[in-house]
């Protein structure tokens, strides 16, 4: 069926591409996963199936042309580049009024306009920055070096660590890989594409102050506005998981057929022009992507005033291993090593321990990385957040949750966030390392045990949304995997809003196989803001203290 439909958008002509056939296929394809995945939600892991190994012409063409049609995309209203800036709420060990902002350089830099705990080219992964490439070209009188490679990975990492480099191309026939300084781009259809090295990856991070409010900050010569919520006040914020796009790596089923990457970007911009909420949230798999240039492309979409929301990250399977499990991981996997400074976390073990070196393993399908780099906790407003990666094992962690649950104790969270990747064990995620299966542990935990069903959960892996599980007398699990994959056939958000003593989530349903939301829900969040478009979405709790 997938191939009958890739065959129809190839040679029909547009009229067509949504006849009643078409239509119907998909409705029926749909079917057929939910039955795989929607009913069985609770049993078996959401492993993607391979990718094509290159990317679709239609992404290199849409990408390029909405990103450079943004009014955000190259300068402010300052004249200033706009920096690609990063803001985390600071480990809860450091005080409420803390934030970690980062901004990703394009080189080593002087002044970054705030103080910085770190300034350091990216370590081991994603220590460059490319495009996703000009198809059958090659860089003709510009290529200094050819050499045989056994992937195209192993060229761009060749390409990376190559000052010379600033060009590289990939012919997979003869698994030839081409260097180059400069390039004419000169059509060669045994080229599968020529791609193009934009900057050397350099982080700059700190730990600064904040006041509840509104926190101004120059990044960069740009000016950016965080809003803090009052300590014990009313929070709010956006959640995603297992976003897609691209087939590079995994197949993304309704990537293209459903505009995901247009709509991921286009939807976050509006939502963000609405100061009102505080965070973003993305629970894993994020982007499917092994070496950052498809994550770069989803942060070269979205506005300054998107960045300057509080961003959250955890760590799925396909973040450890692209193919999305241990048993087929290779040496060019990321093991969450470019995602934690791509997103720039505060953990708990210290700002990025580099402890661990993935090229130095002998076990491709191990995690090849500190499990504490990917774990963090605080509170935000009333709620705390605890955030984790079941790629790590119970015995390792557990004396980290502790810490967590203790601190949740003392500062009185009126409600606390569970915030992982897995809903069920399977593609390296232990039984007892799964969402439902740590929401009971911690539950048992001092400064946890008290909480009842003020402790809620949120996970993905499954590509589905929906309330997943309740607890004594209301809804307590929730997720939120449905963003571009196959599974359930669904595409949306979760919204939650606090306020003292509450806490409700909304879900926001943009796709389905049999309906489009999309406009009607960016409209309504464009003119009002988005609590008070809630109307359309659904209501997955309403939970009052006492």
């Amino acid at each position: 069926l997938r191939s009958r439909l890739r065959r129809k958008r190839e040679f029909a002509p547009p009229s067509s591409l949504e006849s009643a056939d078409v239509a119907e296929m998909r409705r029926y394809f749909s079917a057929v996963v939910c039955l795989a995945t929607c009913l069985s939600v609770s049993a078996a892991a959401e492993t993607a199936p391979e990718g094509t190994g290159r990317f679709e012409s239609w992404l290199r063409r849409v990408a390029a042309e909405y990103v450079h049609s943004l009014p955000h995309k190259d300068t402010g209203e300052d004249g200033h580049a706009i920096p690609d800036v990063r803001v985390a709420k600071a480990m809860g060990s450091r005080g409420y009024g803390k934030l970690r902002l980062s901004v990703i350089s394009d080189g080593p830099t002087q002044d970054v306009g705030f103080e910085v705990d770190y300034a350091a080219p990216f370590k081991y992964r994603w220590e460059a920055s490319f495009d996703m490439g000009s198809e059958s070209v090659s860089c003709g009188a510009g290529v200094f070096s050819r050499m045989s490679q056994d992937s195209e990975a192993a060229c761009l990492k060749t390409c990376s660590a190559n000052e010379e480099c600033r060009y590289f191309s990939w012919t997979p026939d003869e698994q030839l890989c081409q260097l180059a300084s400069s390039c004419d781009f000169e059509v060669d259809d045994a080229v599968e594409a020529t791609y193009t090295k934009l900057s050397q990856n350099w982080l700059y991070s700190g730990v600064v102050d904040a006041q509840a409010g509104l926190n101004n900050y120059t990044v960069q010569g740009h000016g950016i506005t965080v809003n803090l919520p009052e300590e014990d006040g009313p929070v709010s914020g956006i959640i995603w998981s297992d976003p897609c796009f691209s087939e590079r790596w995994v197949t993304c089923l309704f990537g293209e057929d459903w505009d995901t990457y247009r709509r991921s970007v286009e939807m976050l911009n509006t939502l963000a022009e609405d100061p009102s909420w505080h965070f973003f949230q993305i629970l894993g798999d994020n982007f499917y992507d092994q070496d950052s240039r498809i994550t770069k492309k989803f942060f070269d979409g979205i506005s300054l005033k998107a960045k300057s929301k509080l961003l959250y990250a955890v760590a799925g399977n396909h973040d450890i291993w692209v193919c999305g499990a241990p048993d087929c991981g290779d040496q060019y996997d990321q093991a969450g090593i470019g995602m934690m400074q791509y997103y720039a976390q505060d953990p708990i073990g210290g700002f990025l321990n580099f402890s661990v070196d993935p090229d130095q393993s002998e076990d491709w399908g191990a995690l090849n990385n500190n499990p504490r780099n990917l774990f963090w906790y605080h509170k935000l407003g009333n709620v705390g957040m605890i955030g984790y990666s079941g790629g790590a094992t119970w015995e390792e962690s557990k004396p980290d949750f502790q810490e967590a649950c203790r601190f949740m104790a003392e500062e009185k969270a009126d409600y606390v966030l569970l915030l992982g990747h897995w809903n069920g064990p399977g593609d390296g995620c232990a039984v007892d390392m799964t969402v439902p299966a740590v929401y009971k542990e911690i539950s048992a935990l001092p400064g946890c045990d008290k909480l009842g069903d003020r402790l809620k959960a949120f996970d993905g892996h499954t590509h589905c949304n929906h309330v997943q599980a309740s607890g004594h007398a209301e809804e307590v699990i929730f997720m939120i995997g449905g963003h571009g994959m196959l599974g359930c056939s669904q595409y949306g958000f979760a919204y939650l809003e606090s306020e003292k003593n509450a806490l409700r989530v909304y879900y926001f349903e943009e796709r389905t196989s049999e309906a489009d939301n999309y406009e009607k829900i960016r409209s309504c969040i464009q003119e009002k803001g988005v609590a008070q478009c809630t109307h359309l979405a659904t209501l997955w709790v309403d939970s009052t203290i006492g």
